[in-house]
């Protein structure tokens, strides 16, 4: 499928049965790749955390001369779900929960993030629970995290998004996600 994001952020998520209710595989906005190729077996949705507008286009092989669309077998065509699954990856791979908390909202930051005078804004908000599904931790444990994150003075919630703003310290002293 073509995932068109107009506008908005999202998260793409499957659930495969009760033992795996709801897994985050990607996030999506303007600047992602547009092709996602679905897990089977399970059941996607897409949840939004800012205002989106977005449109699905179903691509079927022998219909892609016909439509408007490209192919997604083209060179160079990149699958969103598999980048993002790459990266998620490599932010659970360090040992310490904060080292793993801070590489994924540096993450966030580096696809999503806006750049602003006073720092880096993420423009959406995640739950304690979410972050903590995203680096293999407790809720607690992020919780506390954070808590000492904001006491540094590097993070502090960005009152009218309901998302956070990031100190330029916090985003460009830290290790970097992989170059794309």
């Amino acid at each position: 499928m073509r995932l068109e994001v107009q506008s908005g952020i999202g998260r793409l998520s499957a659930s495969f049965g009760d033992s795996w209710p709801d897994i985050t595989l990607a996030f999506c906005g303007r600047s992602e790749p547009e092709w996602l190729h679905v897990p089977k077996g399970g059941i996607c949705q897409i949840e939004a955390l800012t205002t989106m507008r977005l449109r699905l286009h179903r691509f079927h092989p022998d219909q892609s001369e016909a439509a408007a669309l490209p192919s997604p077998m083209g060179m160079g065509e990149r699958d969103l779900i598999t980048e993002w699954l790459l990266d998620l990856q490599l932010v659970r791979y360090p040992v310490g929960t904060d080292t793993r908390l801070a590489s994924l909202l540096r993450l966030l930051v580096a696809r999503l993030g806006i750049r602003m005078a006073e720092g880096y804004r993420l423009p959406f908000s995640l739950g304690h629970a979410r972050l903590a599904e995203l680096i293999c931790a407790t809720r607690s444990t992020v919780t506390r995290q954070l808590m000492l994150l904001r006491q540094a003075g590097l993070i502090q919630q960005d009152e009218p998004s309901g998302g956070l703003l990031f100190s330029p310290l916090f985003v460009e002293e830290g290790p970097q996600p992989r170059p794309r």
